[in-house]
């Protein structure tokens, strides 16, 4: 990929460091830690939860709850006043291994979302039996996704996988429900609650894109290639005074029109 730093810097004004180098830590690295676990006594996702980080979202419960089971050679006994019925929230990143068309598979029961980023991918919150679901994704090797999901259970078994077909998957079995293939922890990292953060006393990084610069407000123009390459166009631009504008340029004419 070729482009644009995923950072902007802010220096102080008229405050000037002995150095020019940048001191600001590097983006993630090395495997992932996993997901955070919010789960909550309730339908509703609501009141206190319980947090804890996940390695993967990967679980059989039976018809039991998730801090007081004993099942198929795994056990938990930390709260046995934790109920039967449940909502769970997981938040995270998901980093791409390599560039091109991702399937992910979910199997559940019962109800279950999912967000990549501010898109639904999966929305079945309901109560019903197994079943299975697949999704497919374009992501760029190295880049990270927001991940947001949410679990349900209300009547009887629970159980919740994500899996996944990558694109440099080389065997011929079928993807199914059976697959082997999770999404595991090296590839999933916990969430980022800031997008500005102090590098020093002269300088400051924010997100290039974040709660005040949507993605809408910069002038470049994103090209992924069939071949897994990402190309990013144009330089971002900002003024005090933001306003969005489309318009289309009509095929065979030099005219535009602006809405």
């Amino acid at each position: 990929m070729s482009g644009l730093d995923k950072y902007i810097n802010r220096y102080t004004v008229n405050e000037f460091g002995h150095s020019c180098m940048n001191d600001a830590p590097p983006a993630d690295t090395g495997v992932g830690t996993g997901l955070y676990g919010y789960y909550f006594r309730n339908i509703e996702l609501k009141g206190t939860p319980n947090i804890v980080q996940d390695s993967a979202i990967n679980f059989d419960w039976n018809d039991q709850s998730p801090f007081n089971y004993d099942f198929h050679g795994f056990r938990n006994r930390t709260d046995p006043s934790f109920p039967k019925d449940f909502t769970i929230r997981w938040l995270g990143r998901l980093k791409a291994p390599v560039s091109g068309t991702y399937t992910f598979g979910f199997r559940m029961d019962d109800g279950f979302r999912f967000w990549l980023d501010d898109t639904l991918l999966v929305d079945d919150w309901h109560m019903h039996r197994d079943i299975w679901d697949t999704k497919q994704v374009t992501l760029v090797a190295g880049k990270m996704y927001n991940v947001r999901a949410e679990f349900l259970d209300g009547a009887q078994k629970a159980f919740i996988r994500w899996m996944w077909r990558r694109p440099d998957y080389t065997g011929t079995d079928a993807f199914d429900h059976d697959s082997p293939d999770f999404v595991t922890k090296k590839y999933l990292f916990p969430p980022v609650f800031s997008d500005t953060v102090p590098v020093n006393q002269f300088l400051t990084q924010e997100d290039r894109v974040n709660s005040f610069r949507k993605a809408n407000h910069i002038s470049e123009i994103d090209v992924l290639n069939p071949d897994g390459r990402k190309y990013v166009y144009g330089i971002p631009v900002y003024n005090l005074v933001q306003k969005e504008s489309s318009f289309n340029v009509e095929k065979g004419r030099g005219t535009y029109s602006q809405e």
